[in-house]
């Protein structure tokens, strides 16, 4: 799949630094792709510059390669990744790296990649790897051929840095392209609709990192750094004395924050062209600088979307037809089937609808965005479409596609083990905190911190370093080839996040709203739930399979985890296997990949299987209406509507007609 070229004022007057003959949607970034089974790139970090031309405002930001955001990365299964990344972030004037400041904002010249969202080694994607200023790595590994298309993302991720990087600025999608066969074509080869959804709150990066006076970084720089001569140098680069040119909207929206700064693609409410009755495929990734959700609505008058995927992971069936809002919080990504008809401008915005409660722990569950995004401007004009063949069907299938076993169904599977995770200091015996959170729960502790998970602590200086190091301590061990389920209470109120490994919903609590995107069977990897007046908990179940070694779990809320909420794990055992347990169907490699339509049933003069075939490889078919016929294709996609012999009747799993008498 490729971009598109979308025609936008603020495109052609401020786009640069793009590779010739890339087409790009309205994006400050370009898109790198795989090439002969390879992904190769360099990646520089340091720091870019936002500029609104029509505010005035110029601010510095952290990006990749000079621009705020980063490229758009497209690899397939089993394409070897090589990217080197490059610090060029400035250097501290006094070294904040140090035991005092380890679970505070800490480090914030440290960098490192996480590839969020894929199934490879721990080892090739560490959390603790350092990258010094004036530094490089090269990150070098290879996409498991058994891993499914889907839309993931990078950023950085060094404890203690990264609500400033990536809050700041630096992120990118990674999308794993679909094989041939992993979906129908109508909806494989569609053009992709890429929206990079930031919410740059640069007032709150100013406070929180520097003008803040309790627990600031400027603050615990100028008491702790080392060396001490050179504490008086403390500063923040980027954000502390505000913007280069122009000032902060700091005008307050409907959602109770300011309008500052909300970007699509490094651009505030771009206006994308959509050329009408074509169908996209939106893959959204949103990344707040600061704590609140998204929920992405797509226009409805004129126009019809579908919620395709989530997190980087099909749903059991997909589309979900009528679902065209979702509920995303720090990292989450979403994938729409998305068409319209009705030509002109129309809104794509972040509503605000779901429920808060009344308690105080609503201060962790605020209003969502309510603001505008971007605009669609729906245009009959094809010419952004020439010399590229897309998919346009009438109509969507819905279709089961394989699941591959890190993301097998496991509603039906008897878990190994139970792991319970509490985040937080809302913990039993913890006086009015739990006064308030009126539910069962294991026994843990208390006078807990508020960034405690389970009662550990936050993640100590005996989680860094390098993996397998002397004395490595880990909170908890799992078993390759297991399933795990996980006991997650109040998953309103923090965002838990796994590294490796996908999740899938077993059980929900209330939710109030959103209950068609949310819903059991669907896997994630950042699960955050609207919030009613009840708690309750989340019970989720994990294929732990595949890769071995450690496992980070933390909130993803960058501001908690750069405090120490989070936790480590280590997944022991043999390498590459998974539960003997799941479903036989689920998938490691290239094999047995595909997928099936939920009505399975055909006609040539409906829904047609042999143009392009429905099932590659499968040239016959049951009828949609009699059971005495069945559909046969040619190699040349022609369809041929086939009766049966007397007495026989069609048999889709032998793929021939049977006599009536046998079962």
């Amino acid at each position: 799949m490729r971009f598109l070229s979308f025609s936008s004022l603020l495109f052609l007057l401020s786009i640069s630094g793009f590779s010739a003959g890339v087409l790009l949607a309205p994006d400050v970034q370009n898109a790198i792709y795989s090439s002969n089974g390879k992904l190769s790139t360099t990646l520089t970090i340091g720091e870019a510059t936002y500029s609104n031309p029509e505010t005035g405002l110029v601010q510095k930001v952290v990006g990749y390669n000079g621009q705020i955001g980063g490229p758009t990365l497209y690899a397939k299964p089993g394409d070897y990744v090589e990217i080197t990344l490059i610090n060029d972030l400035p250097a501290e004037p006094c070294n904040t790296f140090v035991p005092e400041m380890f679970n505070a904002y800490h480090a914030v010249d440290i960098t490192n990649i996480h590839f969020h969202g894929l199934h490879i080694p721990p080892t090739a994607n560490p959390s603790h790897l350092e990258v010094r200023p004036g530094e490089s790595h090269t990150f070098s590994f290879q996409i498991p051929e058994g891993h499914n298309g889907g839309t993931n993302w990078y950023h950085p991720h060094f404890p203690g840095s990264t609500s400033l990087q990536a809050g700041g600025g630096g992120v990118g999608l990674l999308v794993v392209e679909d094989l041939e066969g992993d979906l129908p074509e109508d909806m494989l080869n569609l053009p992709d609709l890429n929206l990079r959804v930031q919410f740059l709150n640069m007032t709150y990066l100013q406070y929180d990192y520097a003008t803040g006076t309790s627990g600031s970084y400027v603050e615990l720089c100028r008491q702790y750094c080392l060396p001490a001569e050179n504490r008086h140098l403390c500063t923040e680069h980027f954000f502390e004395n505000g913007p280069t040119e122009g000032a902060y909207n700091t005008t307050i929206a409907p959602d109770g924050l300011e309008y500052e700064t909300t970007l699509v693609n490094g651009y505030e409410r771009p206006t994308i062209d959509l050329v009408a009755d074509q169908w996209y495929r939106a893959r959204l990734l949103y990344v707040p600088t600061r704590f609140r959700t998204l929920e992405p609505t797509f226009p409805t008058d004129g126009c019809e979307a579908h919620l395709l995927a989530k997190d980087g992971n099909y749903m059991l069936e997909v589309p979900r037809i009528g679902v065209s809002a979702g509920f995303m919080t720090s990292g989450n990504r979403a994938d729409f089937l998305v068409r319209c008809s009705k030509l002109g401008k129309h809104e794509f915005r972040s509503a605000s609808i779901a429920r808060n409660s009344d308690n105080w722990i609503a201060s962790q569950k605020r209003n969502s965005l309510d603001r505008v995004l971007a605009y669609f401007n729906v245009v009959e004009d094809k010419s952004s479409l020439e010399g590229m063949e897309y998919a346009n069907p009438s109509n969507m299938p819905v279709v089961k596609p394989a699941r591959p076993c890190m993301s097998a169904d496991m509603r039906a599977t008897t878990p190994d083990e139970t792991h319970i995770l509490q985040m937080s200091g809302l913990l039993p015996n913890g006086g009015d905190i739990a006064d308030v959170l009126p539910i069962e729960r294991p026994p843990c502790c208390s006078e807990t911190s508020y960034y405690d998970v389970n009662g550990i602590g936050v993640l100590s200086i005996d989680h860094r370093g390098e993996e397998g190091a002397p004395g490595r301590e880990f909170d908890f061990v799992w078993q390759s080839g297991s399933v795990v389920e996980i006991d997650y209470y109040f998953p309103q109120i923090h965002p838990l996040h796994y590294h490796i490994n996908p999740f899938q919903l077993i059980e929900l609590p209330p939710l109030g709203s959103y209950e068609g995107y949310f819903e059991v069977g669907d896997f994630h990897d950042v699960l955050h739930t609207t919030i009613t007046d009840y708690y309750g908990k989340a019970k989720l179940r994990m294929s732990v399979g595949g890769p071995v070694g450690e496992i980070l779990g933390h909130c993803h809320i960058y501001r908690h985890s750069d405090r120490g909420m989070a936790y480590l794990g280590h997944i022991v055992g043999e390498e590459g296997i998974y539960s003997s347990k799941l479903d036989g169907s689920c998938y490691v490699g290239l094999e047995n990949r595909g997928f099936k339509y939920v009505d399975e049933c055909f006609s040539c003069e409906g829904n047609d299987p042999c143009n392009p075939l429905a099932v590659p490889g499968k040239y016959y078919y049951s009828h949609c209406k009699k059971k005495r016929r069945y559909i046969q294709c040619s190699d040349q996609g022609q369809c041929f509507d086939m009766k049966c012999p007397a007495k026989t009747f069609w048999d889709d799993a032998a793929l021939t007609c049977v006599r009536m008498d046998v079962v």
